[in-house]
């Protein structure tokens, strides 16, 4: 009879420490998936107060917004030009391939010489994001521009200048 107790004994322990990890499971996901989502929710808040102070900083330092765009691309120095150069050769191709062609016989870096970008630099995200904005652009979305004309004084003539979506693409 007192292993009959025991075996009873030992089933209900059993069954209230099976009891206790699921309710400490339940409480464990439930934190995790807060906590989750609280990381997240100030990473994004983070990235983008930091998107906005580098936005102001560099408008605030070239008055970006008022240059014409040969003038805008000229402001971009070092590797910032060289991978925008990369972005508006797959952009402004018939094609993505055709763009991606270009870039894996490209004869204008190391001129003339032939180079495969692809091996020598980094640039994923200027293919993803060529790409991302061809396919939001032939899903109709939109041309958001604002243009004015800039009186710029000094005897220059007036600059034409875009900004928004189309503005600084091309």
């Amino acid at each position: 009879m007192s292993s009959l107790r025991q075996r009873r004994k030992n089933s209900k322990k059993k069954q209230q420490a099976a009891e206790i990890l699921d309710i400490g499971h339940q409480t464990l996901t439930e934190h995790v998936s807060v906590r989750s989502i609280t990381v997240i929710a100030l990473a994004l808040i983070a990235g983008i107060t930091h998107g906005l102070h580098l936005y102001n900083m560099f408008e605030n330092e070239r008055f970006f917004s008022h240059l014409s765009p040969l003038e805008r691309e000229l402001s971009f120095r070092t590797e910032m030009g060289l991978y925008y150069s990369y972005y508006k050769t797959i952009v402004s191709s018939n094609s993505f391939s055709s763009g991606i062609k270009l870039l894996l016989y490209d004869n204008r870096t190391e001129y003339p010489d032939t180079i495969n970008t692809f091996r020598r630099f980094n640039l994923l995200p200027e293919v993803l994001l060529s790409e991302m904005y061809r396919v939001f652009q032939q899903l109709g979305g939109g041309n958001w521009q604002e243009c004015f004309q800039i009186n710029r004084g000094y005897g220059q003539p007036p600059v034409n200048s875009c900004t928004g979506w189309s503005g600084f693409i091309l």
